[in-house]
């Protein structure tokens, strides 16, 4: 009987076992990896964290992202309350989920369930790329619900049995509130794959209202729990204020945005000036897409649409490799084009090949790559000064941290810190209000530890002003606060005496 279950369920148990070993490899939040140099997951993890310890979220704590991130964060802190462990399981549940529904997509265009699986390892190569995948982002999360929505619609027009399904439908719908309750922009690029779907229905069967009510229902049955949540504890209306509208004003206006997407297009229409990660999607996806076309009796259009929609509305944005690496979810198509062209054998020996190739892949991406500095057996000067500024934190159990003028950095984690306050940090492209709350946070002294820049010292504020307030400088040093572009910072740290 046990044997039967296995092979049942042999794509998903082996697609497990493989994003268990991949992220163990890669995750930055994976046991051989240690918690410095980090920007975004410390600020999840902080809003996680002040979560499950009964801080109102967008009035005690606030980010620009959504309760459905903070509470993946807070279950990983429940597990793991001292490291990142506990999100690096969580992480492991969504690819795995992620890859068996890359595998149910290869299913539908391929006749060999061997080289579907195939498909499906071969995309992690699309997911871990060392160029954009050095820290734990939101598009992690939101890709396992990309996939599921793009499952179900291939599903839809391209399996015979596929038609109309209120399952279908309802989890179409239930894949966009968590995606809008994570960031709202890439909910919005999933519109595509509800459009689409409506569009078929309409097309198809004559009917409209019936793929809305379930698509509708769908959503509202996943955001219902939350919306409850906020409206319980009074933080409905700060939530809209902040999550929405604070977070549309801190980003670029929309002028801005269309100029920044159509320089890019000039610059590889015009200028025929190629970017080698961003612009790269942009090929993959025509060429893969278009290829894919030719294998599918009609619609033959819909995956170059779909792909060619997240690309275009991520070109509009600033700091491009946060959201195309939502894109990397269409290399899909090249590699199922790969397996329709070729139409491998695949044997014993190839797939021991192709392990052996992974673990050289891994191998090569932490040594020589950006994760090579997270690593546990190494004694970089940053891992030093973490463990200096969490020592000195851990004098407190659950201090409140005031990063004044910085973004938050995860120092002291085995203190267990939470905000001390709403602003506790610098978001990027704050508003003035936002900084005139971040600055009032500082002068209301609030805070056990406030870590801040030394120029600041001289810019905005003194010691002596600081000394005033109870603060006294117990710990300074140069500090590299991102990953990805090798910036260094002198930091200085306040403890209240």
């Amino acid at each position: 009987m046990m044997r039967n279950v296995v092979e049942k369920n042999y794509a998903g148990i082996l697609l497990t076992l493989w994003a268990l070993f991949i992220l163990f490899i890669m995750s930055p939040d994976s046991p051989i990896h240690g918690p410095y140099m980090r920007t975004d997951s410390a600020c999840f993890f902080m809003c996680g964290k002040a979560l499950m310890n009964g801080l109102l979220p967008y009035v005690d704590f606030s980010d620009s992202k959504g309760t459905f991130l903070w509470l993946i964060y807070g279950i990983g802190y429940l597990i793991s309350p001292r490291s990142y462990f506990g999100v690096f399981l969580i992480s492991v549940c969504f690819y795995s989920l992620t890859f068996y529904c890359n595998y149910k997509i290869a299913n539908i265009f391929l006749s060999e369930r061997k080289q579907s699986i195939v498909v499906s390892l071969l995309m992690a190569f699309a997911y871990f790329g060392f160029v954009y995948h050095f820290e734990v982002r939101v598009e992690d999360f939101s890709t396992t619900f990309v996939s599921i929505g793009l499952y179900k619609l291939f599903e839809m027009l391209y399996c015979k049995d596929g038609g109309k399904s209120v399952r279908q439908f309802l989890i179409i719908g239930g894949c966009f509130t968590p995606l809008l309750l994570m960031k709202f922009t890439i909910a919005g690029m999933y519109g595509i794959i509800i459009l689409v779907a409506m569009w078929y229905q309409v097309r198809e069967n004559k009917q409209f209202l019936f793929p809305l009510f379930w698509i509708i229902s769908g959503g509202l049955l996943i955001a219902l729990p939350f919306v409850i949540h906020l409206v319980i504890t009074g933080t409905f209306l700060p939530f809209v204020n902040e999550y929405f509208f604070k977070t549309l004003s801190t980003a670029p206006s929309m002028t801005a945005c269309w100029a920044n997407g159509l320089d890019e297009w000039a610059k590889m229409i015009i200028l025929n000036k190629f970017v080698l990660l961003d612009d790269s999607y942009l090929i993959f996806i025509i060429l893969g897409g278009g290829l894919l076309g030719f294998y599918v009796p009609r619609y033959k259009w819909v995956p170059v649409l779909v792909g060619l929609s997240f690309y275009l509305l991520s070109s509009f944005h600033f700091g491009g490799h946060y959201y195309y690496c939502i894109c990397s979810i269409f290399l899909l198509y090249l590699f199922i084009d790969l397996m329709l062209i070729i139409r491998p054998s695949i044997s014993k020996k190839y797939v021991i090949l192709f392990l052996v190739y992974s673990v050289i892949w891994g191998f090569c991406e932490n040594r020589y790559g950006k994760l090579s500095d997270y690593l546990i057996w190494h004694s970089p000067k940053d891992k030093i000064h973490y463990e200096k500024i969490s020592s000195i934190m851990s004098e407190k159990k659950k201090p409140l941290v005031l990063y004044y003028e910085l973004l938050d950095y995860g120092f002291g984690l085995e203190s267990e810190p939470l905000p001390a306050g709403k602003y506790w940090m610098c978001q990027n492209g704050s508003s003035p209000q936002m900084q005139k709350e971040h600055k009032e946070l500082l002068y209301s002294a609030v805070a056990d530890y406030v870590i801040m820049r030394k120029s600041v010292l001289d810019e905005d504020i003194t010691i002596e002003k600081l000394a005033e307030l109870n603060y006294h400088q117990c710990y300074e040093c140069s500090y590299h606060v991102d990953n990805n572009w090798n910036s260094v910072v002198d930091i200085v740290v306040f403890k209240k005496l």
